[in-house]
């Protein structure tokens, strides 16, 4: 994220992330700044809660505003100390020397981060390289829709789903030209998978995908819904893949073209070195 924070243990229920400037700078600008690097990494965290104080970028004139721990304080009600994570040492004078020597943060940084180019897209981990090449399509759900990673990634751990999650697998996945393929492929992981009831389940999808906020309500999931290119009228995850934004793909399992045909082909395969396994 380009610049490091002070990392404090809050002696509470979590950990404080401080910055240090060194010279003033705005309120508003600090906070733009950090609320930036929260909803970052913010998407990615569901055990976690992300909170930037103060909330406010300027006083109202009703009061201090929020209130802000300060490090090596004492938590109210478990009254333990915090202490600087990085410092083994636990004494309050090795605590101090190690505040000393924090190189603060040069305010330019801030102006920086707002005209640097965009991100990057993440690496696959050569592990999963061939997995990727295999299943773009999971694999850029994974990528860029939180909720579908929990999913995929509970699969490929073999990890029982409910009934909701099934749901929300079938009714995304389900919609797409490869949908026979990658159910397969991604229930085959779990001890329960029955193939013949998988191609039953995908032959009785009907409508459109199921929306963000719906699968957030279905998962209980508390983050934020993606970001999309645009303003869709209405969000689902399958918006982030190229192949639906070109327009909704007929399902493969109606073999209408010799691609079609191909991956009957590819997933018939599949199934019988399962078998021999």
């Amino acid at each position: 994220i380009g610049l490091k924070p002070l990392v404090e243990f809050s002696g509470g229920k979590g950990f404080h992330f401080w910055y240090f400037f060194a010279s003033p700078i705005k309120a508003g600008e600090a906070k733009a700044h950090i609320d930036g690097i929260r909803n970052d990494v913010g998407r990615d965290l569901t055990a976690f809660n992300l909170e930037v104080f103060p909330k406010q970028a300027q006083l109202t004139g009703k009061g201090l505003g929020n209130l802000v721990k300060l490090p090596l304080g004492i938590h109210r009600l478990s009254g333990k100390k915090s202490y600087f994570l990085e410092c083994s040492d636990r004494s309050m004078e090795a605590q101090l020397d190690f505040l000393t020597k924090v190189v603060p943060t040069q305010p330019s940084r801030i102006k920086s981060r707002k005209a640097a180019a965009p991100h990057e897209n993440v690496m696959v981990h050569p592990r999963y390289q061939k997995w990727a090449d295999d299943y773009p399509e999971l694999s850029q759900l994974e990528k860029v829709c939180p909720p579908m990673a929990q999913l995929i990634a509970a699969c490929r751990h073999g990890k029982a789903l409910s009934l909701r999650e099934e749901k929300v697998l079938f009714q995304t996945v389900g919609f797409l030209s490869r949908a026979k393929t990658l159910l397969h492929h991604i229930m085959a992981f779990l001890s329960d998978y029955n193939p013949h009831l998988v191609d039953f389940k995908l032959s009785k999808i009907r409508g459109t995908p199921l929306g963000c906020k719906r699968i957030h309500s279905l998962l209980n999931f508390n983050g934020d819904i993606c970001p999309f290119e645009g303003t869709p009228d209405y969000a689902h995850p399958l918006l982030h893949l190229k192949e639906w934004r070109r327009g909704k793909p007929a399902k493969s399992e109606k073999v209408e073209n010799l691609q079609g045909a191909m991956e009957n082909l590819k997933l018939a395969v599949l199934q019988v070195q399962r078998f021999l396994v």
